[in-house]
């Protein structure tokens, strides 16, 4: 009885720590709202970067890691120029879309 117990116990260990992440992210979703109106931190972002900002920079305005940053630069929804930053109004227009940032992955619910 005691092993069921601490499975279980693993188990609900697990799912509040899935649930922690998916209210971070519901609060980030919440702060990009922020950032599309008018005087909001879209505006903060084009006057402290008029033109470009590092691949550091452009994650925490999107809210996601560097490495999805890196992929979205692959797949064509993130552009760099020659000295690897990324347009400022590049990220400000991922922002005002207010499409999901992440891609959808082939999983599916069993």
């Amino acid at each position: 009885m005691d092993e069921i117990y601490k499975a279980l116990a693993a188990k609900i260990a697990a799912l509040e720590a899935k649930i922690a992440v998916l209210e971070e992210k519901a609060a980030q979703r919440e702060q990009n709202a922020y950032f599309i109106t008018p005087g909001g931190a879209t505006d903060e972002l084009r006057k402290r970067y008029p033109l470009m900002m590092d691949k550091t920079r452009a994650a925490n305005a999107l809210g996601v890691t560097r490495a999805t940053v890196y992929a979205m630069i692959e797949d064509g929804r993130l552009e760099v120029n020659g000295m690897g930053k990324i347009p400022t109004d590049c990220v400000i227009r991922l922002i005002e879309r207010s499409a999901p940032i992440r891609k959808r992955r082939g999983r599916t619910a069993n």
